[in-house]
């Protein structure tokens, strides 16, 4: 699996099985460097980030093009072409969920690259939450297991 916070700087994260393989950051240059990142990764499914433009963020994007709505756009454009299920989900589900404290216990916290954390904070989150993991048989790690 394939979990990506994209923003100019996008954080992405690679997962087999539930166990963490890979996870990066890197300065997006071109919408291709998206279609690099997957045929080289060849997930299975992907997991992104998805944007809004909140009130409160209204003056922010002023005039801006909102480039991370138009990454999540290629990656939608990537996965369809690719036959690639994607998922995507909100911050707020991921970062209540993957707290810096959470990803520390698990062990899959990354020292300096806050975009990367993202990236596995969407992966946490789809592991738990996520309901095709169910209807599939993975079997998730007991560390992942949501406790209410």
């Amino acid at each position: 699996m394939l979990c990506l916070d994209p923003g100019d700087t996008t954080g992405y994260a690679v997962f087999a099985q539930a166990e963490l393989r890979k996870a990066a950051q890197f300065r997006v240059q071109h919408l291709a460097d998206f279609a690099r990142l997957i045929d080289w990764v060849k997930p299975a499914y992907i997991v992104a980030e998805n944007y809004r433009v909140y009130a409160h963020r209204l003056k922010q994007h002023t005039n801006s093009t909102v480039p991370t709505i138009q990454y999540i756009g290629a990656i939608k454009l990537m996965a369809e072409l690719r036959e690639i299920p994607l998922t995507l989900q909100w911050a707020f589900q991921a970062k209540g969920f993957g707290t810096d404290r959470r990803l520390k216990a698990l062990d899959l916290y990354q020292v300096n690259k806050p975009h990367a954390n993202d990236a596995i904070r969407h992966a946490v989150y789809w592991y738990v939450f996520h309901k095709d993991n169910q209807k599939s048989g993975l079997e998730i790690p007991k560390t992942l297991h949501y406790n209410r």
